[in-house]
């Protein structure tokens, strides 16, 4: 329990300093529902209320094309607007029916499981218009070759897909299609998943590779089989092609914490591509692969660790961006941790890890037990002619000792009561290559996080939340997400959907606007604006960090946040005095008259925070001024109410003066109109000279 109570005070105490705002609740920034957005959806007509899992999104920016696998079938959408229905490809990928009847036997649903479920899409870039397309084919895997050359899809070639796509269509697999640095030069495939039905094999694969004539070039290399120090009940969310190395990032069931009880932490694998395993001892298995615990937590006395990877993205191959949460049963909150390829590659290149028995516990090898050259070393040319002494080291030693540290020293963002599932990254090339992080909740809930830059490399970013996109009536998951310029597309059970994620013009409140890096504020116009497209504008570079940022964005702006106003009415009637803050305020306010707290009474709170005043008498004169949840001064009103006959008299007076005059203006202007007509009616030529050539 008392751990309990110090996690919980440590996630409070912490919701300033990094991002986690409104540690109460999971929206943040300014909310954008389906009317506010720019929204654009596709379904398969055909599909009518049923589902089609679209859970595989791929953007090909060579055709212009989204490709999408679903239940059954792989899509073609047009990227700018995938609402166009002209143009839309498709293909039926529906399995055999010998499949299906198998499936059903062993004891699964017809729908959604003993169908066949697109889960990889990649272009082969060294055959061109050639999809690799993977899917669950009914619980028999099956791997495509579709050509893709307009107008059509067709298939070229259809094989096994065991090892390279999972069997179960909810399960959670990554793979990645290299091109370069392969045994023979050749296009390889590298996957993680599970080989078997019953999900107990899972493991980290290259298939055979074939040369152009069909003739095998090397044999295929897998994780060993069935050991829980390789692989233990892994959950595969990402894999990245780096140099000469394969990385692939999971989360699993800790060996090495399983003397304490069952804990998961997360992983970075690695193996090197011209691995062709050993030729007795690890045959046809890995004999580069290593891995290391990602540690991703909020630094202090007691550290706050998010062991659970639930998502990775990298734009430059040298810094890898994980999306991580707490454990669902405990405490939820979710953090993004930066890692260094620098990073990753100490840890892969420190000591290695191990028990000396079931009861022992782990310890770092000593430098003396390790083998030369040094296991998993992607320098060595034939690792099939690797010594034994090397390849049962690594059989029974793959964990490495040191953890990879993430970047800053603690998290980029983070944030309670929010469980991020899906991340992308962009860079904001309109302003100063800005990070901005896009995270969808398991709601169907998108996350725009804007990395502020620090003044010093050393020293993490601060990070706002600083838009939540609602982009669906109902809270539905979100399965997949492409980044791509300046859209989103969302894969869901029941439908694709792109969103705009510039949405300058949408912002009302001036903080909203400069915590968007896509926008300023235009301080004449009083409008947020595209930086694209507008100079002269406020943005969050001409914030000064150092100063609260109420005062900051004051200073920028050359002007307060709100004016005191003063108002005078009549008695009987009623008033309404809002909160005209240029800045968005979290909660309710607090409201003062005469520096005394408005606890009860006549006055009423509405629910945009103005305080309405009905049926005004004397004692309602005097000073408002409201306050928000951090004392800042939002709105002041001096009020003063007029209650004598003489009073009343002359300000009825004073508004029929102004209205008479106003009445002589209108009654000016009619008369210049008909002396107009008339000219026009006696010379029909005078007519385009009279209305200024209209």
């Amino acid at each position: 329990m008392a751990v309990v109570v110090i996690v919980s005070v440590l996630l409070v105490g912490l919701a300033t300093s990094g991002g986690l705002q409104n540690p109460d609740g999971c929206d943040s920034g300014a909310v954008f529902k389906v009317k506010d957005l720019d929204v654009k959806t596709f379904t398969d007509a055909k599909d009518g209320p049923n589902l089609r899992y679209y859970r595989y999104l791929l953007v090909d920016s060579l055709s212009q094309t989204l490709f999408v696998g679903a239940m059954n079938k792989i899509y073609g959408l047009n990227l700018g607007d995938i609402s166009n229905k002209e143009g839309v490809r498709q293909k039926d990928l529906s399995p055999d029916p010998k499949d299906i009847d198998m499936c059903k036997i062993q004891g699964k649903k017809v729908t959604p499981d003993c169908q066949n479920h697109i889960r990889f899409i990649a272009r082969n870039m060294s055959n061109s218009d050639v999809l690799a397309v993977c899917g669950t084919g009914a619980y028999n895997p099956k791997s495509y070759q579709l050509n893709i050359q307009y107008p059509r899809i067709s298939i070229l070639s259809l094989t096994s897909g065991i090892g390279k796509c999972p069997y179960d269509p909810f399960d959670n697999s990554t793979a990645i299609l290299v091109e370069n640095n392969n045994p023979g030069d050749l296009p390889a495939l590298y996957s993680g998943t599970v080989s078997d039905f019953i999900k107990a094999d899972p493991l980290i694969f290259r298939p055979a590779l074939h040369r152009s004539d069909g003739s095998k070039a090397v044999d295929y290399v897998r994780t060993l089989r069935r050991n829980p120090k390789w692989l233990n009940e892994p959950q595969f969310v990402g894999s990245f092609d780096v140099g000469d190395q394969v990385y692939f990032f999971f989360r699993e069931v800790a060996l090495e914490y399983t003397n304490c009880g069952k804990k998961i932490y997360s992983r970075v694998a690695k193996v090197c591509k011209n691995d062709n395993g050993g030729r007795a001892v690890l045959n046809k298995v890995w004999t580069s692969y290593l891995k290391a615990r990602l540690n991703c937590s909020i630094p202090g006395e007691y550290p706050y660790y998010f062991d659970e990877i639930q998502d990775v993205a990298s734009f430059d191959g040298e810094t890898f961006y994980g999306l991580f949460t707490t454990n669902i049963n405990g405490l939820t909150a979710s953090a993004i941790c930066a890692f260094s390829r620098y990073q990753i590659d100490r840890a892969f290149n420190g000591p290695f890890k191990d028990q000396v028995d079931s009861r022992s516990n782990w310890l770092p090898v000593p430098d003396d037990d390790v083998p030369k050259p040094r296991p998993g070393n992607c320098t060595i040319r034939n690792t099939r002619g690797l010594p034994d002494t090397i390849l049962n080291f690594i059989r029974s030693r793959p964990l490495m000792d040191y953890t990879v540290a993430h970047q800053y020293g603690r998290p980029v963002f983070y944030k309670s009561n929010c469980l991020m599932q899906k991340l992308a990254v962009a860079v904001n090339e309109s302003g100063n290559g800005e990070l901005v992080f896009y995270t969808a909740s398991n709601a169907g809930v998108i996350y725009k996080i804007f990395a502020w830059p620090s003044t010093s490399i050393q020293k993490a970013p601060h990070s706002v939340l600083a838009t939540t996109f609602r982009p669906f009536q109902d809270g539905r998951p979100i399965w997949s997400m492409q980044l791509h310029n300046n859209h989103l597309y969302l894969g869901t059970d029941s439908s694709v959907t792109q969103l705009n994620i510039v949405v300058c013009q949408q912002y009302a409140k001036v903080d909203h606007c400069l915590f968007d890096p896509y926008c300023g504020w235009d301080r004449f116009s009083e409008l947020c604006r595209s930086i694209k497209f507008s100079k002269g504008l406020i943005t969050y570079k001409n914030i000064d960090q150092s100063k609260p940022i109420e005062k900051a964005i004051m200073i920028a702006l050359g002007q307060p946040l709100f004016s005191l106003k003063n108002i005078s009415r009549y008695s009987g009637t009623s008033l309404t005095l809002p909160v005209d803050y240029k800045l968005h305020i979290e909660g309710t306010v607090t409201w003062t008259k005469n520096n005394n707290v408005m606890n009860s009474g006549k006055p009423i709170l509405a629910h945009d925070n103005s305080l309405i005043i009905p049926d005004l008498d004397s004692s309602d004169q005097g000073v408002y001024r409201a306050v928000d949840s951090k004392d800042n001064p939002v709105a002041e009103y001096r009020v003063s109410v007029d209650t004598t006959k003489d009073d009343i008299e002359k300000r009825w007076i004073k508004k029929f003066d102004a209205w008479c005059q106003e009445f002589e203006k209108y009654q000016n202007s009619i008369r210049q109109w008909e002396q107009k007509c008339g000219a026009c009616c006696d010379n029909p030529s005078n007519a385009i000279s009279q209305f200024g050539g209209k």
